[in-house]
């Protein structure tokens, strides 16, 4: 221990080119051990002195510290969905508890982040190509991006694999704060769903990304009211998280109106505008809101 009673450990890795996987996995244990020593190496000497192997060494076993899954048959039983675990989802298996101290919380990340980048680094492909020549650019490129090309001299490949884990420490920082507050967020979307006069339209008094709480919630919810940057919104509930189809589009009558032509379209005094892809409407005042809403789902 330090004089700040911080433990101190050796943590190795692979040295050579740095994928994702062991630099979210490096960034995770930097958050409980932020002054450990990071050995870049394969030689097996200097590996068995290390407290913790991430990604090298040939071996799993999350009690001696060992967290490698490029042994035939890999690390074990792959999740329920198939995807496997890489070195970034078994330290995070180990590790996001004691971290976040929520478990609904280290699903969500292990959902929305980590996942990702274990399918990436296993060869599971879980996105398609809808347009030719054009594929999607993940988290694991940008990581990849900060080793240098082949074409590039002088770089210190220590140092830009210290720079990937700072990126991915900020990454992984704002994936835990949005697990927390989607873990928030859904205890609000319960007490409004559970308050609601008609379960088609659900009235919140704060502002919040409750069209995602809500599709998850809820299969009545067609609509929201909610406050807005300008004055009151009516939000469409989408069929499927990240689907830009609505459960209820809005009028097409209103679509693309503002001030005076959306007032005369709707009936509505203090009607705003009205997204042309028919999915919001704004409203000077709640009240107005909610007629809005109300008119909507009929």
């Amino acid at each position: 221990m330090n004089a700040d009673n911080r433990v101190v450990l050796t943590i190795g890795t692979h040295d050579g080119r740095f994928h994702a996987d062991e630099s979210f996995a490096l960034a995770v244990l930097r958050r409980l051990y932020p002054n450990a020593a990071v050995i870049r190496t394969r030689d097996p000497e200097e590996l068995r002195r290390c407290d913790i192997q991430v990604d090298v060494g040939g071996s799993f076993n999350s009690e001696t510290g060992h967290f490698d899954h490029h042994m035939l048959g890999g690390a074990g039983d792959p999740r329920l969905n198939g995807i496997p675990y890489a070195s970034f989802g078994l330290v995070w298996r180990q590790y996001g508890l004691q971290i976040c101290g929520d478990q609904q919380v280290v699903d969500l990340v292990d959902q929305g982040l980590v996942q990702v980048v274990d399918a990436d680094d296993c060869g599971v492909d879980i996105s398609r190509e809808m347009i030719a020549d054009a594929r999607p650019y993940t988290v694991s490129d940008v990581i990849a991006r900060v080793n240098p090309t082949w074409a590039e001299e002088g770089f210190d490949l220590d140092e830009s694999f210290q720079q990937a884990v700072n990126i991915c420490q900020g990454i992984l920082e704002r994936e835990i704060a949005k697990a927390f507050a989607t873990v928030s967020a859904e205890a609000l979307t319960r007490e409004a769903l559970a308050s609601a006069e008609d379960p088609q339209v659900v009235v919140f008094d704060v502002a919040g990304p409750w069209d995602e709480t809500l599709t998850r919630l809820s299969t009545e919810a067609l609509v929201y009211v909610s406050p807005d940057s300008s004055g009151w919104k009516v939000h469409c509930v989408p069929v499927r998280i990240g689907s830009f189809a609505n459960r209820c589009p809005l009028p097409e009558s209103w679509a693309g109106k503002t001030g005076p032509e959306l007032v005369k379209a709707t009936g509505v005094s203090g009607s705003v505008f009205c997204h042309a892809k028919r999915f919001l409407v704004v409203a000077e005042t709640k009240y107005a809101a909610l007629a809005l809403a109300r008119k909507a789902v009929l």
